[in-house]
This record gives structure tokens, sequence and C-alpha cells, in this order.
């Protein structure tokens, strides 16, 4: 769930957004902002802000080998032709 913060004059609005990770994810996340000298949020941002682009590209292409796998089907393709792996099965 997100909600939104107060804007500082010149700032972009933050929004603030919960999730859960595995606690090996934790761990490693921590380790890093350790070698980093980053708190977790700013080494969040950081992450994301990086690779937010190759999310979009990939994204992007999921989608349209989605659109080319139900112009192949037909009519009965359905919301389950996924495209991509599935988050939960990445090992770390």
């Amino acid at each position: 769930m997100a909600t939104r913060t107060k804007k500082k004059p010149g700032e972009d609005p933050l929004v603030q957004f919960t999730f859960k990770i595995p606690t090996s994810l934790y761990g490693a996340l921590q380790e890093a902002g350790r070698l980093l000298h980053l708190d977790l949020s700013n080494l969040l941002r950081m992450i994301v802000g990086e690779h937010i682009g190759e999310y979009i590209v990939r994204g992007k292409a999921a989608a349209e080998q989605l659109a080319q796998a139900r112009a192949r089907k037909g009519p009965e393709a359905s919301s389950k032709d996924r495209v991509g792996p599935n988050p939960r099965s990445i090992d770390l």
C-alpha cells in the first residue's frame, strides 16, 4: 500500500510503500547497505533508480510477446498466458 508524504518545495513528491521479502534477501540488502554506507531506504532508492529502465524495457518486450501470442491463438487466449519469469522463482 502506498501513502503520500508532504512535498518539500522544489522536490518531487515522495510515496511510501511497504512490501515483504524473504529474510535471505533482507540480509543481503543489509549487507549491501552496510558496505555502501547506506540505510535500506537509500539503498533501495538507488537500486530501483539504476534499474527501473531495464524493467520498463523488459515489460514492453513481454507485453509485445503476449500480444503476439494472443494474436496467434485468437480470441480464446486468456490472462494466464503470462510472459516472463515468476518473480518467486528467482534464486539469490
